[in-house]
This record gives C-alpha cells, structure tokens and sequence, in this order.
C-alpha cells in the first residue's frame, strides 16, 4: 500500500475513533476544547476543499473518478460532519440532562418536523426547548423538512460512506444557460450556476456592454435554466446554451459534485458560526 495512502487511512481511523469516544460520552473535555477542534477543522476544511478540487479536475479530464478522488471527498465530508458533533457537546451542556450519546441531531429523509421535535425533547436534547429556545430553533432551521436538500443528501453521502463503502461518483450530462453580451461577464443558470432568478416587476437586471453601455433585462419575469426566451430585455443580451460532462453524486443530481463539496463547506461554516454567536466563549 502506498505510504501516502496508508498515512491517510491511519488519521482518519484515529478521527473516527475521536468521534466514537466524543459520541459514548468519552473523557470529560470542557466546551472551549470542543469549540477549538471544530475552529481547527473548519481552518482545514478550504485546504482539503482545493485538495479534492485538484483531484476532481484531473479526473474530469479522463471522466473516471479515481480512488483518490472518492477518498479525498471522504476525508473532506466525514471532517464536516465531525465539526457538527464537536460543536453539539456544547449546545448538550445547555440541556436539562446531558444526553447519553452526543451528536449533532439531523432528521432522517421523511421524518417530520414534529416527530423530530419530540425526539428532540425526549432524548437528543432534553429540556432545551425551553431552556435554550434559541438553539432549539437553530438545530430544527437546518433540519431537511425546512427545504434544506444539501443536509439530507449530506447525511446520506456521509452514512454510506462510513457504514457501506465509499461513495460513487457519476459521469453525469451537465447543462448551464449563460445569460449577457458576448464577449462580457455573464450570468450562468443550471449546473454551476444559480437555479433560477426572478426579477420582480419595476426591477431590473443589466449588463455591461461594448464601451460604456449597459443593457438590461427588465421584470417581471422568471429565468430558468430551461428558459429559451426573455420577455422584455434589450437587443444584445444573449442566451447560450452550454454543455459539458462531470460528476455528481446520486443523493444530490442538481448540481456537480464539487460544487456540492462547496455547498456543504459555506452551510456548516454558517451553522458553526451561527452557534458561536449564541454561545459566545
């Protein structure tokens, strides 16, 4: 086995080991320990990002997502999720009872806010509902029924991963609608892109032209990426179709698989900062 790969697997078993002790209760480590490991790997977290990326280029140059790719996207998720449970010894210690097991809770696909609530109150969290409302209210913000779709693809890329085997890559059509004047900035809807964009009515959107001009696109109106016609733009804007093959993930077909990486990296940064805020050291 190479050296570089035995070396791999060898912190990662000892991340998981740290997360399996963290999870049973483990050594007593005092909140500003946990905090400190979660601020660590979120440091790490855009070194491992470029890392997957680098890889994730080469592989799209051959369409075949190499066993270091799939590695590096485990190492990448399995640390975000870890920066979750790390962060949730804190928001425990605001409990009634400190559960017996500590992770961050997530609903499983198709549980409904009010059976996770109750499993909350029961025996995830028990009493911060009413001690600590405004976490309470956090941790049901992020959950998947509250039309957070990165989350539940999240949990299920990082179970299969660490109980099933390593996640699959899919080579993958890709299709992107660039919107603008050629040969200036545009905007791109689809892959890569945002997923639609709804310009109100009295609102516009404009774009820079030849010299000084700018060209606009006027409201009301709703663009999306099937979208082959604007209603009301000046003469000049353009539509392109643009297409390519890459990568995604089953769990989360809507974009490609490192611009999902990218997704879950922004998200769980934003969570960790958002309990920071409300249980500042």
């Amino acid at each position: 086995m190479p050296n570089g790969l035995h070396s791999g697997i060898a912190s990662r078993n000892l991340l998981e080991t740290a997360i399996v002790r963290l999870a049973d209760g483990g050594d007593p480590m005092s909140a500003s320990i946990h905090r400190t490991s979660a601020r660590d790997l979120l440091e790490l977290s855009d070194r491992e990002l470029a890392a997957v990326e680098a890889e994730y280029k080469h592989c799209t140059l051959t369409l075949r997502a190499s066993p270091e790719l799939r590695i590096k996207f485990f190492d990448f998720f399995v640390h975000q999720r870890a920066i979750l449970d790390y962060l949730a010894h804190d928001i425990a210690a605001a409990c009634t009872s400190i559960p017996r097991k500590i992770y961050f809770p997530l609903a499983a696909p198709g549980i409904s806010a009010a059976k996770f609530r109750q499993k909350m109150d029961k025996e995830w969290m028990p009493g911060l509902s009413v001690g600590r409302p405004d976490l309470f209210a956090l941790l049901d913000s992020v959950q998947p029924y509250n039309d957070n779709a990165w989350i539940e693809a999240f949990i299920s890329i990082t179970n299969s991963n660490k109980h099933f085997a390593l996640m699959t890559c899919d080579v993958a059509d890709c299709q992107g609608l660039l919107i603008g004047v050629p040969g200036f900035p545009c905007l791109q809807l689809g892959d890569r892109g945002i997923q639609k964009l709804r310009i109100e009515a009295g609102g516009v959107l404009t774009f820079r032209g030849a010299g000084d001009s700018h060209l606009q696109i006027r409201g009301p109106q709703l663009i999306e990426p099937t979208t082959r016609m604007l209603c009301d733009a000046d003469r000049g804007i353009e539509l392109r179709i643009s297409k390519w093959h890459e990568f995604k993930f089953a769990q989360f077909p809507n974009q490609p698989a490192i611009v999902f990486a990218g997704i879950v990296r922004r998200e769980v940064a934003r969570i960790a900062d958002s309990i920071e805020k409300l249980m500042p050291s």
